[in-house]
Formats: C-alpha cells, sequence, structure tokens
C-alpha cells in the first residue's frame, strides 16, 4: 500500500508519540513516582530527626538539672546527716580542741531524743538554709528560739491561707556533748569559728567562760544533729587528721621507703580526684574539673557555705555571669550559668554580701588538662557596679590551654594566676 509523504509523516509521528509514551509510563512514570516517595520519606525522617535532636537536648538539660539537685541533696545530707556516731564525734572534738591548744578536761553525752514543739511545720530544708544564710551574715544567735520563731511565723500564714494547720513534719535529733575546757581566750575563738566553718552543721547550744589565775575555763555544749529516715552507716565518715590506733610495724626499716612512696602515690592521686577545699578568705569560689571527674565541670558559689553553687556539666566552654553592686550602703550579688542561678533564677533578685576583706575576691580552682579532647571551661563575665576592684585568684590552671578566663563587663576587675 502506497502512503502519500503527508500520511508517512503523521505515522512516523504516531510512532514517535508511541514510543515516548510508553517510555515515559515505564521508565520515567516510576521513577518520578519513587523520588516524590524518597522526598515524603525524607521529609518524615528530617521532622524525627528534629525531634530527637529536642528529645536529647531536654534529656541532657534534665539530666545536669538531676546532677545539680543530686549534689544540692548530697551537701544537705552533708550538712544534716542522718546518723550521728558518738564515736566520731569524741574524735572530731578531740582535734578540734587539740591542734587549738584547748585543754579538754571532761566530755559528757547526752543520748540523742526528740525535740518537741520546735519543728511542728515547714519544711525542713528551708530551715537548714535560712540558719546557714543568718550564720552567712555574721549573726550569733540563740538557736532554739530563732527556730520556734520562724515556724510560728510559716504556721501562721498557713493559718491564714487554709485556716487549718500543716502537716506535722518528721523531727529531727541531736546528739549532744558537754565539754569542760581550759586555756587561752584566743584559742578558744580560733575553735568556735572551726566550728562554724564545719561542712557537717554543728550547734553552739551555750558557752560559760571564767577566769582562772592563769587562763580561762568553762563550758561549751555542742549539738550534732542529725535526721534519721532508717539509713544506718552512710554518713558515718568524718575527715580528722589523728594518730589513732596501732602503730604500722612497717615504718621503720627498709620496708619504711615502700610505704613512703606508696602515701605520696596516694596523695597525688587523692589530690587529683577531689575537689580543693573552699577557702574561707575569700568572697566567691570557682572549682573547674575535666568531664571524666564525678565533679561537674563548673562548680560556682558564695565562700564558705557550699550549699550557694550553682553547676555545669559539659565538655566544653560554658558561660557564667556575676552581678556585683553596691544599693544603699550594702553590697549585693547574684550569680548565674545558663542553666542555674542564685540566689533564685529570678534576674531582679539579689543577695545581701558581707565582704571578708577591703576588696572583693573571687578564687578560682583549676588543673592542668588531661589530654586534647579535655575541653571543658569557663568565661566568667563580671560586672562590677561597686566603689572597690573584684579581684580574681586562679591557682593550678592548664598553663597552654586555660580552662578558666574573666571577662570584665563593669568596673574594674583583676585577674592573676598564682
Amino acid at each position: 500500500m502506497n502512503l502519500s509523504k503527508r500520511e508517512k509523516i503523521m505515522v512516523m509521528g504516531l510512532a514517535v508519540f508511541t514510543a515516548l509514551y510508553f517510555t515515559y509510563n515505564n521508565v520515567y512514570k516510576p521513577k518520578i513516582e519513587q523520588w516524590q516517595t524518597q522526598k515524603k520519606a525524607l521529609s518524615g525522617n528530617e521532622q524525627i530527626k528534629e525531634k530527637l535532636d529536642r528529645n536529647m537536648l531536654n534529656k541532657e538539660e534534665l539530666e545536669a538539672k538531676v546532677e545539680a539537685m543530686r549534689l544540692v541533696v548530697d551537701e544537705l545530707n552533708q550538712a544534716l546527716p542522718h546518723e550521728v556516731y558518738q564515736e566520731n564525734s569524741i574524735l572530731y572534738i578531740d582535734d578540734v580542741f587539740s591542734k587549738n591548744n584547748l585543754e579538754i578536761l571532761t566530755v559528757d553525752f547526752v543520748e540523742p531524743g526528740e525535740e518537741k514543739g520546735e519543728v511542728e511545720s515547714g519544711s525542713l530544708e528551708d530551715a537548714i538554709e535560712d540558719y546557714m544564710k543568718y550564720l552567712d551574715k555574721g549573726n550569733k544567735i540563740d538557736v532554739k528560739k530563732y527556730e520556734m520563731l520562724g515556724k510560728e511565723e510559716k504556721l501562721e500564714e498557713k493559718e491564714d491561707e487554709d485556716g487549718e494547720e500543716g502537716e506535722e513534719e518528721k523531727p529531727y535529733l541531736f546528739l549532744e556533748a558537754t565539754i569542760s575546757f581550759s586555756g587561752k581566750y584566743e584559742d578558744l575563738k580560733k575553735v568556735l569559728e572551726e566550728i562554724e566553718q564545719n561542712r557537717k552543721k554543728i550547734i553552739i547550744k551555750s558557752l560559760g567562760v571564767v577566769n582562772t589565775p592563769m587562763d580561762i575555763g568553762g563550758k561549751i555544749t555542742l549539738q550534732f544533729p542529725f535526721y534519721p529516715d532508717g539509713r544506718k552507716g552512710e554518713n558515718g565518715d568524718w575527715s580528722i587528721a589523728s594518730e589513732y590506733g596501732n602503730i604500722d610495724p612497717f615504718s621503720t626499716g627498709r620496708l619504711s621507703i615502700l610505704n613512703q612512696n606508696k602515701r605520696k602515690t596516694d596523695a597525688v592521686s587523692s589530690e587529683r580526684e577531689s575537689t580543693p577545699a573552699v577557702s574561707v578568705d575569700s568572697d566567691f569560689y570557682v572549682v573547674l574539673k575535666p568531664i571524666s571527674s564525678d565533679m561537674p565541670t563548673v562548680t560556682m558559689g558564695k565562700s564558705p557555705y557550699r550549699y550557694t553553687a550553682v553547676y555545669e556539666d559539659s565538655n566544653s566552654f560554658k558561660e557564667a555571669k556575676i552581678y556585683i553592686k553596691k544599693e544603699g550602703g550594702e553590697y549585693m550579688f547574684r550569680y548565674e550559668t545558663s542553666s542555674h542561678g542564685y540566689p533564685s533564677a529570678s534576674k531582679e533578685e539579689y543577695e545581701k554580701l558581707q565582704l571578708f576583706g577591703d576588696d572583693i575576691v573571687i578564687k578560682v580552682f583549676s588543673m592542668a588538662r588531661l589530654n586534647e579532647k579535655d575541653s571543658s571551661g569557663l568565661v566568667l563575665n563580671v560586672y562590677n557596679e561597686t566603689d572597690k576592684p573584684v579581684k580574681v585568684y586562679v591557682t593550678g590552671d592548664d598553663a597552654s590551654k586555660p580552662r578558666f578566663r574573666a571577662v570584665p563587663k563593669k568596673g574594674t576587675v583583676n585577674t592573676q594566676k598564682l
């Protein structure tokens, strides 16, 4: 059959169109559908990734808050333990009095008994915090009178709000010791200061002093409070430097060299792992650790009480801010990290600052970096709106890659590496 030229063109066009249709329908269309499916899957995966990232961030923040709360609870447990042992108290009393040259004549103990009518309501944690803040202001108080007034005020507020009394709190107990002593007045002051600065709360219930022909003598009654909750033996260790017990038979001779080397090794290891003692000759302190430490990488607080601490725990540089100002002749302060603040999270709340000396002192306890992966550190922004300089003393920091850097934002800030 002969086709005209026009018909041939039309047939060829139809053939090309048919080939294109089958190619598109069998090759390109499945690919397009597959691409659209993958695009939807990618979009869904991106949303899942963003959700997981948010969950991870929230988890890290939650873990940091839980760790901070755990440390706060540990500090409260140290301040008010679950058990006090008479043996440890005897060692502590002997250590404090002996090294300050006060002679102990007699020590009498009274078995723990419940405090009736003085802790009927209110929060135990609030009572501890109020008491430590009160001491921090330099006041010497009748503890029982203060506690009774505080509880009555809280009880009145509670009755005004709901018209009924709150539930009775579980009472805490005291191990009471009365010590007769003799010595010098200056040494007695040292003993009292050391008792007040002890990390475990010790209450000076009463003190009576009389003049003697040579020096002074008297009696002091101490109360060791604890809050029993059924746990035993968790707070029985007191760090006391003493030489009680049997003599080491290997302390002399050739074996003594091995013992001395071991003691030196243990001392270095203990020094690396332990947190530096917060010095009482400063107004604020900062402790920096590597991420491998059991402690947070950043701990910052007000000297000498640790209950004021805020924390960060990260293998990277974190940022903190400290604000110090003078209002009405009084010095005020607050500080904050990315997740915590003291005295509260509110940026408007400040606390009164009683200076230790003529200047405002911040002591920073740092340590050398362990390896290249050790990247933790702190940038401290200092806002000094006072008439005094802020002096920052840094101890033990890494020479080549320091963990700490102070940034003056306002006022005079001097940094010195010791």
